[in-house]
């Protein structure tokens, strides 16, 4: 028989709970609590870096297929170019215009304190004949070195004709006209020395824009910029928004993206209607856009020229190669009508200060392309030469005024 002590025999009174239980089962919550908590965290924190490798890798092969593609093979410069981009890319807010990019000194790209890419044979030192161009990541470059820009082409071509030139590279990617307006005119009011000749270089923004926001008249990622605004607002009081940051929401974002490009795969395309109609909302925007410098022209005393660019998104099929189909965006399957709607509104165009380039790179080989638009150091050279030979009058690159009229250029010598 198995003696007991009488604290162990002691009954415990009716109604009553035993101390111990209640602190033991406080102690086995906390303990699972603690144990869930700490796999939670655990678990996010692997869901946060998984979801971090995965953009970075896509990144990188992105980056990886641009520098195999044939632009690239066998060019010195092009993995320094590539490797400075990624510092390049940065952006800093601006008033106004809303972004440009940040100050940058490299081997392959150099950009100023005003965020203004480096033009090579460009002298703006005195009173040289002073050239400001604006356009998208085309004009600005992307895909080039400081030396392959059109704008350096350009200038290139003036001091080989004997005339040294000042050529400003106000190019930035993504933006849209009415932002390369709203530049130019605030340069005009800070700028001593104002420009005798003004181009635009656009075209491929200008067109993607009904696409992106609902507004006939906005800045690209208009919808993606807004919300960042009204998310900072938001932050200023308690709440989540900062987890909207994360790369786990980032990467959930791409996937639910992706999966709704799919499901546009088998969607019906616009209408030649709706096709129509949003080329010509993109034409009367860019004819407004070209009436405001020509009345700044006016005032100011210089001369401008617009230019509409090539791109493939308007179903240059025989000119895509393997390295460059992968880039060309197909999650809208209205893109294509828009592009092609609009570039036939602006062949037919007809305004003396109005070029249409559109087609020029119809007969060139896939390897002038570095994606939808962004083209090799070659064909930009082949631009510029083109640039010049329609406008070098204005200049003095051309010397023989019977030569300019000859071109249908006689505009360019009036008084």
């Amino acid at each position: 028989m198995e003696l007991q002590s009488p604290a162990a025999t002691k009954a415990t009174p009716p109604g009553a709970t035993s101390a111990l239980t209640p602190r033991m089962g406080v102690k086995a919550f906390l303990k699972r609590l603690s144990v869930a908590v700490t796999l939670t965290l655990v678990l996010l924190g692997l869901g946060e870096g998984a979801s971090y490798l995965v953009l970075k890798s896509q990144e990188t092969r992105k980056t990886t297929a641009k520098i195999d593609s044939p632009i690239y093979r066998g060019q010195s410069w092009a993995a320094t170019y590539w490797q400075e981009l990624e510092s390049a890319e940065k952006v800093q807010y601006q008033p106004f215009v809303v972004w440009r990019r940040a100050p940058f000194t490299g081997s392959a790209i150099n950009i100023d304190a005003e965020g203004v890419r480096r033009t090579t044979h460009s002298y703006c030192d005195g009173n040289a004949y002073t050239i400001w161009m604006f356009g998208n990541s085309v004009l600005w470059g992307s895909g080039d070195p400081d030396w392959g820009t059109i704008p350096s082409y350009l200038a290139a071509k003036y001091e080989n004709a004997g005339r040294k030139v000042c050529v400003k590279n106000y190019g930035e990617k993504n933006w849209v006209s009415t932002q390369e307006l709203l530049e130019l005119m605030l340069q005009l009011k800070q700028a001593q020395r104002k420009p005798d000749l003004v181009i635009f270089y656009d075209g491929i923004t200008d067109t993607w824009l009904p696409f992106q926001s609902a507004g006939p008249d906005v800045h690209g990622n208009f919808n993606q910029i807004k919300s960042i605004f009204e998310q900072a607002e938001m932050s200023k009081s308690m709440g989540f928004e900062y987890l909207l940051r994360s790369n786990t929401v980032r990467f959930l974002k791409l996937v639910s993206q992706r999966i709704q490009a799919q499901g546009k795969g088998g969607a019906r395309p616009l209408t030649e209607t709706q096709a129509s109609a949003m080329a010509s909302t993109v034409v009367t925007n860019y004819f407004h856009n070209m009436e405001l410098v020509e009345v700044l022209g006016q005032h100011y005393g210089f001369r401008c020229a617009f230019f509409w660019e090539p791109t493939l998104l308007t179903g240059w099929s025989t000119l895509v190669s393997p390295q460059v189909a992968p880039w060309i965006p197909q999650q809208e399957p209205g893109s294509r009508p828009v592009f092609a709607a609009t570039y036939k509104l602006m062949r037919n165009f007809h305004r003396k200060d109005f070029y249409y380039f559109g087609d020029l790179l119809n007969d060139s080989p896939a390897t002038v392309w570095l994606d939808n638009g962004h083209t090799s150091p070659d064909a930009n050279r082949s631009l510029a030469e083109k640039m010049f030979q329609t406008f070098a009058g204005a200049a003095g690159g051309v010397k023989d005024a019977a030569i300019a009229r000859a071109r249908g250029l006689s505009e360019l010598y009036e008084p």
